[in-house]
């Protein structure tokens, strides 16, 4: 609950650690960069909140994603730790007929929006979009706040390997780590509602 709270009324994130001594538990919750927070922000906290303790009761370390915002507890401190061992990889079903413009727009795109995301004064979330063909490519880049700019660069790089490993062809593709997200599509990325989730990860 004081994740929750904190989230919702600290710019869309919170680190929280709770209890003391081997019982401590580390939390941390974090909305989209350019969710309203009233309307987008809190809403997704909470059903994040309720489903992660339905589903993953006794873990000690779980994390929930959804498209508008991720939570994680642990029992150990990863706070301002780059984390890539642990992933969730979405894609739609359509393949882009022209891959290699895909790859070379792709490439464009996300290195504006890493470098945009890894700069302190966005708070780790950057959004844009490029030419591709007769269509137009949408993205987006986001760390967890507490990442240093060099980390939250070397997370959003190896989250946009995996549109190579994983993705391509395909018109669209969403790359969750613990700590740090990118997501392309074909059609503009708004702060809209979107029923996307939840992607769950427990030891």
């Amino acid at each position: 609950a004081a994740i929750t709270s904190a989230a919702a009324n600290a710019n869309g994130f919170s680190a929280h650690a709770s209890g003391a001594g081997s019982d401590v538990v580390y939390g941390l919750a974090q909305c989209r960069g350019d969710l309203d927070l009233t309307e987008g922000c809190y809403p997704c906290i909470q059903e994040a909140t309720q489903e992660i303790r339905l589903d993953c009761p006794g873990a000690s370390d779980a994390q929930i994603w959804y498209d508008h915002c991720t939570i994680r507890y642990s029992l150990a401190n990863f706070f301002g730790t780059f984390d890539a061992s642990q992933k969730s990889v979405t894609y739609n079903r359509e393949d882009y007929p022209d891959s290699e413009a895909l790859s070379s727009q792709l490439g464009i795109l996300f290195d504006d929006l890493t470098k945009k995301a890894a700069d302190p004064a966005s708070r780790g979330f950057a959004k844009g979009h490029v030419d591709l063909n007769d269509h137009t490519l949408y993205g987006t880049a986001q760390c967890t706040t507490d990442l240093r700019p060099e980390d939250c660069a070397q997370c959003l790089d190896a989250a946009v390997k995996q549109f190579d490993y994983t993705c391509k062809p395909k018109e669209g593709c969403r790359v969750f780590f613990s700590s740090c997200s990118v997501r392309y599509e074909l059609y503009e990325i708004t702060s809209r509602h979107e029923k996307f989730g939840p992607h769950k990860i427990r030891s």
